[in-house]
């Protein structure tokens, strides 16, 4: 499979057998000064409604969009919805959140969404064998980084991918990449918005893979 990292919380994933899914796109607005340019899709998943991560028609092709709770089937790959908080209030100041599971390429991948509380253990219970987790860093919104990462060290991904954290062209209270990394071991600076994964050839857990957005 080839992941590719937009911005923000999005990314590009493509599977062996040309199935195209793009998650989280976002919006450029005068807060998130992304450029809003996507590849064409076949699905589309949106982890919650806000603009930084459900800017759908900003996606080309005839896609399907997978929302919510509970498994969703899409051309025979199955997507499990992990109900969850965008808050610590259970949603009552930033709406609810969903961690998509699913896999490809016989690799099993957790996106995590604006994660914003920590989850109970049959929450947990239902990430086990992930290899590869995608999950907000930035803190200030979402999760405090360091529950983001004790969370990862529960789960013990093979790959551990930072998204949604600050950049010069982001105008939110997040922190840096490079701020989340300093006290981390076992780094890999990609230098490149792409990568190929196979479930053949995975790192041993966890190697935290920093990826530059794509330009």
């Amino acid at each position: 499979m080839k992941l590719k990292f937009y911005a923000q919380s999005a990314f590009y994933i493509e599977a062996s057998d040309g199935t195209r899914i793009v998650i989280d796109p976002f919006e450029h607005t005068e807060r998130i000064r992304y450029d809003a340019t996507f590849d064409e899709a076949d699905i589309v998943l949106v982890t919650h409604n806000h603009g930084d991560h459900a800017n759908i028609d900003a996606v080309p092709g005839d896609h399907r969009v997978v929302q919510g709770v509970g498994t969703q089937a899409v051309r025979g790959m199955p997507f499990l919805g992990i109900g969850s908080y965008h808050d610590k209030a259970e949603g009552a100041e930033r709406g609810p959140n969903t961690i998509f599971v699913f896999e490809v390429d016989g690799v099993r991948i957790a996106h995590l969404g604006d994660q914003g509380c920590e989850l109970e253990a049959s929450q947990i219970a239902m990430l086990t064998g992930v290899n590869l987790m995608i999950a907000p860093i930035g803190g200030g919104f979402t999760l405090e980084p360091e529950l983001i990462w004790k969370l990862a060290e529960e789960v013990q991904p093979n790959i551990f991918v930072p998204c949604h954290f600050k950049t010069e062209d982001i105008d939110l209270p997040f922190i840096t990449v490079d701020e989340f990394v300093a006290d981390k071991d076992n780094i890999r600076l990609l230098g490149s918005s792409e990568i190929d994964l196979t479930g053949d050839d995975l790192p041993e857990p966890i190697e935290v893979l920093v990826m530059e957005r794509s330009r």
